[in-house]
């Protein structure tokens, strides 16, 4: 039998132990709420990583630099800011003139060489249509949806024919919400896709002075999504080429006969982009997209004396770029 003692130390000991334990007692559970499965659902989405957007196709056109270039290095420049990151929606159509707007002084632009009746002649936004080119290009090869595009009068020396998309924005194309509900399409072109994907498009833009070519600078397109999209493979077929007619400019203080070449002429160009676009499930499908270049006219600077022969009537239209 245990003296009192000894039961006064096993109490105490025992208190010891339940005073010193560190492990912390576990709370009272919490009342049950009724069963519902929505706190349950929005766990578990949280939980889930976010889909990270991959890249999917990428397109470069190379641009001249250097002080004679400035004004058109600048709008190009401009425009890829503006146009970098932008994210077009499933289902959401893309329209260049609205997201860009007008190209005029008030805007930012600058004046450089633009396309007029196939001759290089100075003018406001110059260099705009080789942003819209090398990002038609690059969304054509992502398979979207093509509603409006033109190519330029004349082939360009950035971009292989049939991948251009020219643009013009005039005022008699646009007012205070964007363009207009029914422009003239003689005058006003827009570059407009549509994204048939489940996901969005991503663009990303760069514009920068130095590149791989000597003096030129090289604007970059990416497209990206958190998607699959088809193969797409282009190659251009030439359906022939017009030839090219001869102009004069008389220069009035030039008293004499003298003739100058201003122009180099070059011949036109028809044809068709040869898609063929190899679908997710392995189905093949063959798309042509047409396309016709006018010749670009050789120009002369004559004097007042020089005995031009007449002009042969153009089909030429303008373009912005």
């Amino acid at each position: 039998m245990r003296s009192p003692a000894a039961l006064v130390v096993t109490t105490v000991a025992l208190s010891f132990l339940v005073f010193c334990n560190t492990e912390p007692r576990k709370a009272p559970p919490e009342p049950l709420e009724p069963a519902v499965s929505e706190p349950l659902m929005a766990s578990a989405s949280a939980s889930a990583p976010e889909p990270q957007p991959e890249l999917l196709f990428t397109f470069q056109t190379f641009f001249k630099s250097g002080p004679k270039y400035e004004g058109r290095v600048a709008n190009i420049k401009k425009i890829a800011r503006m146009l970098n990151g932008i994210h077009i929606h499933p289902g959401e159509t893309f329209s260049f003139n609205r997201v860009v707007g007008p190209r005029t002084l008030e805007a930012g632009f600058l004046e450089a060489p633009t396309y007029f009746l196939g001759e290089v002649l100075p003018g406001v936004g110059g260099g705009v249509c080789q942003v819209s080119s090398t990002m038609y290009a690059a969304a054509l090869h992502a398979n979207v949806e093509v509603i409006d595009r033109r190519p330029h009068s004349r082939a360009s020396n950035y971009i292989e024919p049939g991948l251009d998309a020219t643009v013009n924005y005039p005022p008699e194309c646009y007012d205070n919400n964007g363009p207009v509900a029914k422009p003239d399409k003689r005058v006003c072109y827009d570059f407009k896709f549509r994204n048939p994907y489940d996901f969005d498009l991503i663009f990303k833009l760069s514009a920068s002075d130095t590149s791989v070519e000597k003096d030129k600078g090289v604007l970059i397109v990416w497209v990206q999504g958190t998607g699959k999209i088809p193969k797409v493979k282009t190659k251009w077929a030439a359906y022939g080429a017009p030839p090219f007619d001869i102009r004069y400019r008389t220069v009035s203080w030039w008293k004499d006969d003298r003739k100058k070449l201003k122009q180099s002429g070059r011949p036109g160009l028809r044809g068709a982009r040869l898609l063929t676009i190899e679908h997710l499930d392995g189905k093949v499908e063959k798309k042509s997209v047409p396309s016709k270049y006018m010749p670009v006219p050789e120009v002369f600077e004559v004097g007042v004396e020089f005995d031009a022969p007449e002009e042969t009537p153009s089909e030429e239209e303008p373009t912005d770029g």
